[in-house]
Formats: C-alpha cells, sequence, structure tokens
C-alpha cells in the first residue's frame, strides 16, 4: 500500500506541473545561440530543489544563491515550491526530483546513476514544462553528488573554496551567464577525502572559543558548520575531529553530530582514537582505572560499545586497533608476540560489537585500521586485519609514506588509504605553525600511493587549518581527480590557483614568489632552524645548515627578495583581495623570512662577537628587528585583518618552543682597534682557505647528457618544483617492484677532473621510504663503464640518519673512487627501485675532509 501510495503522490505531482506543454524543436535548436542567465538585473534564475531532498542539498543551493549574491548584489530565489518556477530555473537534485527526470527524459539524456558522488551539469532550452524556458540542472547520483555539483558551478562563476576561509571575495559584475552547451561530468578518484583537525590549541581552539562557539567556550557546531562547508566546497566529505586535551570531545556536544548529518559529512577519529573515541577527553583513569586492554578489558569493552550503539543511524567510519590514550604507545603487552597476540583480539572483539549492533555484514561498514608509528612493525610481523578494513597507511610525519600495500595487499575488499601531514608536532621537531610542505612532494608521494592501491581513504592532518590553505586544496585536487596534476603541471597548478584567486593580472609574479617561498623551505622549514635545542639525539641539530657566512647571507638575500617582491606586488592587489593576500600570500613569505632573518642574524652576531668585532652589534640589531616584525604581522592577523574576524587563529609561538624566542645576543668586550684588525684578518684568511680546499661540483640530477628509457612504458621524468634541484627526477609512472627496467635504465652525465686525486661522489636523493617491507631504495652508479655499485638510503624510522634526512629534506648514499686520472668522466646513475628520486650530484675532490 505504501509504495502504490508513493507512485500516485509522484504521479500527480507530475500532472500539477507538467501538464500542457510540449516546446518546439525549433527553439530547442538554438542551444548554443544564447547563454543560459543565471543572475542579471531583471532576469535572474530561480533555484529548485525538490522538497525530499536531503539537506546537503538545500544547503549547497542555499550557498549558490549567497555566491550569486556576492556577485552581482541579486540573491536568487530558493524554493522547492514548483508553482513558483518561470523562466529561467536552476535545479540541483538526485534522481528523486521528479521536476529533473521530466527534463532529462524530454531531452534524452535521462539515465539511473548509482555511482558514488557522481555529478552532471547540463543546460537545456528544451524542458517540456511551458513556464520554464530554460534549466540548468545539476544532477547528482545521491546527496552529496549534487551538493558537489552545486559548489563546482560556485567556482565556475568565480567563487574561491576560500571565499570564507581566506576571505577571498569576488569580484563585483553586473550579470552572471552558463554557456548552454555546458557539461560538466564528474566523479571522486578517492571515495573518501579529509582532514584531520589536529594541534588545535593554539589557534582554531581559541578563535573558535571567543567567536563562532563562544557560548560553548571550545570547537563546537557553529565552527563545524563553517568547515563542512569547506570540505563541500573541496569536494571532501571526511572529518576526523578535533581531540586535543581541552577540546571539548566531538560526541560530547550533541549538535556537531547534527551538524555533520545536514552537511553530509562522514565522521571518523584519528589513529590513535579507536571506536570513535576520543580516549584524551573521555577515558577517565581514576573512575575507569588503565587504559590497558589486558588488565582492564570489560571496562573498554563497554566504553566502546556504548559509542557504538549511540552512532548506529549516523555516517561514520570506524578506527579499530588500539593504541595508548593520546599518540602513545599500547599498555599490557611488551613483547612483539604479545602485542601481536593483543591486536589481534583487540580486531575481534570490535568485529564482534559492530557486527551485533551495525551491520553483521561488516564488508558494509567503513572501517580503517592505521598502522601508525609503533603499530606498523606489529602488522609487519603478521597481524591479520580483516580483509574489509582499509589499511590506511600513514607518513612518517613529514611527508614521505612508510610504506604502501604489496602486489597482495592491493587485492584486498578494503583497498587502501593515507593518513598524510602537512602538520605536526613531534620528533625531531614540530612544524606547526606555517605550511611549508612542498606541493611537489605531496604530489609525487600521493600519486606513488594511489599507484599502489590506496584508493579508498586519504585524510590529511592540517592542524588548526589556518594557513594550510594551498596545501589543503592541492591535496583534496588530486583526491577528487588523481589525473588532474601530472608531473610538468605541479607549478601549472598552482599559476591556476594563483590566477583563480587574485587575477590574471599578479598571477605570475605571485606564483613565482610562493614557488621560491615553498622551494626555501625545502631546504630548511623555518621551525627547523634552532638546531642546537629542540632535536635532541639528532646529529645533524648540532651543526649549522648553512655553514659559511656566504651561504647565510644568500639565504636571507633569497628571503628578502621574495618578501620585497611580495610586498610591491600587494600595492596592485584589489581591496576586495587585501586580506586574503595577506592570509595566503604576505603573511607566510614574511613570517619565513623574519624567522631566517632573525636566527640568521642572531649567529652572525654570537660569531663576530667571539673575535670581537664591533659589527656583531649590527647583526644583532637586525636580530631584534626580525623579531619584532614577527610580533607585528602576527598582531595584525589576529586583531585588526578582516576587521578582527581572525582574532586568536594566528600563534607565532606554538608550543613556546626556542626557536620563536627573542634572540639571544652577544656582546662584545672593550678592546683595542689592532687586535680587532688582527682578528678580522684571521676570520677572512680561514674562510678563503676553506674555500680553496672545498673544491667540488653539484649537478642537478635532471642536467643528464643522456637519458636512457629501456621502457615506452616507464620514462625518466622529472617533477616540477621537486628538490633542491626544483626538478628531482625519477621513472615515471612507478613501476612495479623487480622489474628489470631498473637496472637498464640510467642517466648519464660527464665532468672533468683537473689533475689526478681522490674523489667522493654523494648521489643526493628525497628522502622517500621503500614502497612495502622487503622492498628497497637502492641508487646504482657506474664510472666510465665499470660495473655498477650500489647503495640503498632506506632508514628507520627514529634513527639519527631519518631525522637528518627529514629535516634537510634529502638523503645521502657516498661512493668513493681513487686517483680518478685528469680528463673527463662519463657516469651512470641508476634508481633501482621504484620510488627513488634522483635529485643532485655532489662530487667532493677532498674526500679525506
Amino acid at each position: 500500500m505504501k509504495k502504490h501510495f508513493q507512485k500516485y503522490i509522484r504521479f500527480s505531482f507530475l500532472i500539477a506541473i507538467f501538464a500542457f506543454s510540449k516546446r518546439g524543436h525549433t527553439q530547442a535548436s538554438n542551444i548554443q545561440a544564447k547563454d543560459f542567465i543565471l543572475s542579471a538585473q531583471h532576469n535572474s534564475a530561480i533555484i529548485y530543489v525538490y522538497k525530499d531532498e536531503k539537506p546537503v542539498v538545500k544547503i549547497a543551493a542555499n550557498a549558490l544563491a549567497g555566491d550569486i549574491q556576492a556577485i552581482t548584489g541579486i540573491k536568487p530565489l530558493v524554493t522547492s515550491d514548483p508553482h513558483k518556477l518561470s523562466n529561467s530555473v536552476v535545479i540541483i537534485g538526485t534522481e528523486a526530483n521528479v521536476l529533473l527526470q521530466k527534463i532529462e527524459q524530454e531531452n534524452n539524456v535521462y539515465k539511473s546513476d548509482t555511482a558514488w558522488e557522481h555529478f552532471t551539469i547540463r543546460a537545456f532550452n528544451h524542458t517540456g514544462v511551458s513556464a520554464i524556458k530554460q534549466a540548468l540542472i545539476i544532477r547528482g547520483s545521491d546527496a552529496r553528488g549534487a551538493a558537489f555539483g552545486a559548489f563546482t558551478l560556485s567556482k565556475k562563476i568565480g567563487i574561491s573554496p576560500w571565499i570564507w576561509w581566506a576571505d577571498v571575495k569576488p569580484k563585483r559584475q553586473k550579470e552572471i551567464t552558463v554557456p548552454m552547451n555546458i557539461d560538466i561530468n564528474q566523479s571522486p578518484s578517492v571515495k573518501f577525502r579529509g582532514i584531520f583537525l589536529n594541534d588545535e590549541d593554539w589557534g582554531l581552539r581559541p578563535w573558535a572559543s571567543a567567536g563562532l562557539d563562544k557560548s560553548y567556550k571550545n570547537i563546537g557546531p557553529n565552527t563545524y558548520a563553517k568547515i563542512f562547508e569547506l570540505l563541500l566546497r573541496l569536494k571532501a566529505n571526511t572529518i576526523w575531529p578535533a581531540m586535543h586535551p581541552g577540546t571539548t570531545p566531538f560526541f560530547q556536544i550533541p549538535e556537531n553530530i547534527k551538524v555533520a548529518e545536514q552537511y553530509d559529512i562522514y565522521v571518523g577519529s584519528s589513529h590513535a582514537e579507536p571506536m570513535l573515541r576520543n580516549n584524551v577527553g573521555e577515558w577517565n583513569e581514576k573512575t575507569m582505572g588503565a587504559f590497558n586492554y589486558v588488565t582492564n578489558h570489560d571496562s573498554i569493552y563497554n566504553y566502546w560499545k556504548a559509542r557504538v550503539k549511540q552512532t548506529v543511524k549516523d555516517n561514520v567510519i570506524y578506527t579499530v586497533g588500539i593504541r595508548g590514550v593520546h599518540d602513545s604507545r599500547m599498555e599490557g603487552a611488551k613483547t612483539l608476540n604479545e602485542k601481536l597476540a593483543l591486536l589481534t583480539q583487540v580486531l575481534k572483539d570490535q568485529s564482534h560489537l559492530l557486527a551485533k549492533y551495525v551491520n553483521k555484514d561488516l564488508s558494509e561498514i567503513p572501517q580503517v585500521f592505521v598502522p601508525y608509528k609503533e603499530v606498523l612493525p606489529i602488522y609487519n610481523a603478521g597481524l591479520k586485519v580483516p580483509d574489509y578494513v582499509t589499511l590506511m597507511w600513514p607518513d612518517d610525519n613529514y611527508g614521505y609514506i612508510r610504506r604502501l600495500s604489496n602486489s597482495n595487499e592491493q587485492q584486498r575488499s578494503g583497498s587502501g588509504g593515507i593518513y598524510y601531514h602537512l602538520s605536526y608536532w613531534g620528533s625531531p621537531m614540530d612544524y606547526l605553525w606555517l605550511s611549508t610542505t612542498n606541493p611537489a612532494l605531496v604530489f609525487e608521494e600521493m600519486r606513488k600511493a594511489w599507484d599502489f592501491g590506496a584508493k579508498r581513504m586519504w585524510i590529511v592532518n592540517v592542524g588548526d587549518l589556518k594557513p594550510a590553505e594551498y596545501d589543503l586544496q592541492f591535496f583534496m585536487d588530486m583526491a577528487w581527480n588523481i589525473n588532474s596534476i601530472n608531473p610538468s603541471t605541479v607549478q601549472t597548478h598552482l599559476l591556476n590557483w594563483v590566477e583563480n584567486t587574485f587575477g590574471k593580472k599578479n598571477a605570475d609574479a605571485i606564483t613565482k614568489v610562493i614557488q621560491a617561498y615553498y622551494h626555501l623551505a625545502f631546504e630548511r622549514r623555518p621551525e627547523f632552524l634552532d638546531w642546537s635545542s629542540d632535536a635532541k639525539n639528532n646529529d645533524e641539530s648540532k651543526v649549522h645548515p648553512f655553514n659559511t657566512e656566504k651561504e647565510i647571507l644568500n639565504r636571507i638575500d633569497d628571503y628578502r627578495e621574495i618578501a620585497k617582491e611580495a610586498q610591491e606586488i600587494k600595492r596592485n592587489i584589489p581591496t576586495n583581495l587585501q586580506d586574503a593576500y595577506f592570509e595566503l600570500v604576505l603573511y607566510p613569505v614574511l613570517a619565513a623570512t623574519y624567522m631566517n632573518e632573525k636566527i640568521m642574524y642572531a649567529e652572525r652576531n654570537k660569531t663576530l662577537a667571539a673575535y670581537n668585532l664591533p659589527e656583531a652589534g649590527k647583526y644583532g640589531a637586525l636580530a631584534e628587528n626580525a623579531y619584532d616584525s614577527i610580533i607585528k604581522i602576527t598582531n595584525y592577523y589576529n586583531d585588526s585583518l578582516a576587521n578582527g574576524k581572525w582574532k586568536g587563529i594566528m600563534s607565532m609561538a606554538p608550543r613556546k618552543l626556542s626557536v620563536f624566542d627573542r634572540p639571544k645576543l652577544a656582546l662584545i668586550k672593550e678592546t683595542n682597534t689592532m687586535h680587532i684588525q688582527e682578528k678580522d684578518s684571521l676570520i677572512k684568511s680561514e674562510n678563503k682557505q676553506q674555500l680553496n680546499e672545498s673544491k667540488h661540483i653539484i649537478i642537478n640530477a635532471n642536467q643528464f647528457t643522456k637519458a636512457n628509457n629501456s621502457s615506452q612504458t616507464y620514462q625518466w621524468t622529472s617533477i616540477q618544483g621537486l628538490g633542491y634541484s626544483s626538478n628531482a627526477t625519477m621513472l615515471y609512472p612507478f613501476p612495479p617492484v623487480h622489474n628489470d627496467v631498473f637496472s637498464q635504465s640510467y642517466l648519464e652525465y660527464k665532468f672533468y677532473v683537473e689533475k689526478v686525486g681522490n674523489a667522493r661522489i654523494n648521489i643526493c636523493t628525497v628522502p622517500t621510504f621503500p614502497v612495502y617491507q622487503k622492498a628497497d631504495v637502492r641508487v646504482g652508479i657506474s664510472l666510465d663503464n665499470t660495473a655498477i655499485q650500489e647503495k640503498s638510503f632506506a632508514t628507520r624510522e627514529w634513527d639519527n640518519t631519518w631525522k637528518n634526512n627529514v629535516i634537510r629534506n634529502q638523503a645521502y648514499c657516498v661512493f668513493k673512487f681513487f686517483k680518478l686520472v685528469k680528463g673527463w668522466h662519463t657516469m651512470r646513475l641508476y634508481a633501482l627501485d621504484p620510488g627513488v628520486i634522483l635529485d643532485q650530484i655532489k662530487i667532493d675532490f677532498t674526500p679525506e675532509k
């Protein structure tokens, strides 16, 4: 009876709105002759959403109306009443929308669609409805697909996804039109795409507590609503909520999950929060006992059960497994075998809970297992994770993925996923302040992940969200369309983003500034300049990364050049985009510049003061000025930018580490001029001697004289912007392990030796990991047709070599050659494993040093 009644209602609805009309084909033939008028002074389209669509479709429709108003000043009517429709209509919806179905059938394009988040955008002159002259249909296979379609249209008409979160205000126009031949057809590459809000203590939480969610005194539903809208604009669908101490756990505010439901966002939890439980805020050791599954099994099991029962009807993704309460090792097991047995039991118990309360068919429940930090060795030791669970591979917290699925794991029904970092708190050094992860590295690692089967879920740690705007955009664009970026278009993506954000006039200049900003940070992030204290047990932390005065001054000059250029560009930025320019370009560039000046000038001050040179005072003053400049621009960010909108969002000293402190300067002692002059001469003499003895050649990997490609499928390819060379080179696409292409493909270089002597050849690579267990990352070298020598740059996470590698973003393989004769030499380089990326060749003719 219910089915028949639904059919009757749908049939009556069709009669009400479609009677009388069949339009002539002469009108249909004008499809490309006239644009669809979306908004104009006296002729604006109406936006129609069927009354039974999910809330997210209505949210997207109203957002589109707001976006149109932001451009033209005219807000279209959004309605679910078919009797209010006339002339031009934008129809947003799914197959449930009978008007949408009718018009598609009239144009012979109707087709049932059950794909995940697929959408199309088409315009029609022939509607079959007398009142509607033109229709622009945004049709989703599901509600999120329809919403993504609406936000795609917003982007097409000039609305940035960052209209609210980075104040990218659109240019005002009198009208907006859409070509009648518009035909957009999209669906995602990765099923679940989202962010992890983390380390929110210094930005997001104080900002939200004092603003959007003042009544909650924490991050709450109003903040999440804004974040969820951003996710939809970025075509993302998943959130791992903020979870640090002091942040109210997501599920403890009932309105949070309601907002997630309205925006159709999946809620998951991090590697340290199994079964959607925020242990930091929800596990009370005093009342509940130790978080030890061996000694306190029942309490933990019931704790998980309560959350599973609470979320049965919600869009959620369960993280399975167990770790400590807050990003720490699991309790109750000491040896590897004990940990393996315990984790096996945990997975069994969690499966039982989900089968009992959610769905007996466990393959229908989204689940992920994240072998993060100490959990990866347990997995590698033989842990059996159910086939339907997604294996979510983490990076090493610095952008290098620790391992990926092997050929057997790639066949799992649960597929693979990635947990990636654009922000991190931890050893060897934090980077919580500025977003400096090179997009070229993001491309290389995520494309490799995709090629090795990580296609189910991508989550990126964005810290407290700002200022990770562009990196997040880049990441999500890849997740939505894996083929939207390739090795030769990494920087083209940035150029297009800048042009769409700030206009064509300044796009080239801004792009060059941002490229230089990423390149300089790749050599050393601004937060990594404290080589004396924060990276304990790290060899490189004891040595200044820029050893000579020339290196220091060159780096400062490079930064000052982009800072000057960024400030000059600011004069040409339209008033409506000044706030966006400060947030997306000027603040990060100036902040990085001042940090480098502060640290480098302070070091120069100490060096000169050690020789009692008066110039030490000048460099001390420059260091102080740089520190004061950081304070000034950060205060502007928090207090004045966008009329105070971002008050409290930007901390210039996350965790109050010493690298952020006012510089500690040295004072010179009184002495006579003759003594100073003698010391000054000694410095110059030492520098000259060092320069004369340090004879070396640096060749960028892409500067080869010959490239031998043994396969038409796998070619030597340079990745725009990657490495110290800005063109690190690799075999691409990624060949499978043990392919003959590795030993048969090489790059050839020539160099000249002035006199007989010894040489040390250092092959510098991007410090990637082997693609999976039992694979390797080896380089091979053949000098003057001798046999290939090979070395691996594989490291163990947390050892000193790994720490050095991630801080400087280079790994070294050193080969020694003795008694090289005078004249030209030919060197061949081999990348002997998938994922080996060649960056530079450094030939040192003083190997004993």
